[in-house]
């Protein structure tokens, strides 16, 4: 069987920049590199039909783990906001069941919130202030890879 490809220049992958999948992806990425820096043992699971992007073993447990990652700050702020956005694509919540934290990744800045499910069970979006000294709830789980 013979496949056609479209042509396209070659190290063109198709997807905007900006797109969600190319997003959701760089964050994953990024927080599987921090990860390991911290000595953790990241694992993606099979397929795409997993409640969790990654399984993080930290020798004595092992953590469900959801990515969600901000490219940018949000323009319509006059300070520096990340939003992030903690639903399911189909706009229903993650439960217990589903997950044990939130991973929230700053692109641009490299950070990493990790964010116990428990605390943001109820909500469908949250922010982060991170270049403002900000008191806001989520500044205390600012590199808490100690929770994983």
């Amino acid at each position: 069987m013979v496949f056609r490809h479209a042509r396209r220049p070659v190290g063109k992958t198709g997807i905007s920049e900006t797109s969600a999948k190319t997003i959701g992806v760089t964050g994953e990425t990024l927080f599987a590199f921090r990860a390991l820096e911290q000595g953790l043992v990241p694992s993606v699971p099979m397929g795409d039909n997993s409640q969790y992007d990654f399984l993080i073993d930290n020798g004595s447990k092992i953590s469900r783990v959801q990515i969600k990652a901000s490219s940018h700050p949000d323009s319509s702020s006059k300070v520096d906001r990340y939003n992030f956005t903690l639903k399911h694509s189909n706009y229903s919540l993650y439960s217990a069941e589903d997950i044990d934290v939130f991973g929230l990744v700053v692109i641009p800045l490299r950070l990493v919130y990790i964010v116990p499910h428990t605390v943001v069970s109820d909500l469908t979006k949250t922010s982060v202030f991170p270049t403002n000294n900000s008191t806001s709830k989520m500044e205390e789980f600012r590199e808490r890879w100690d929770l994983l």
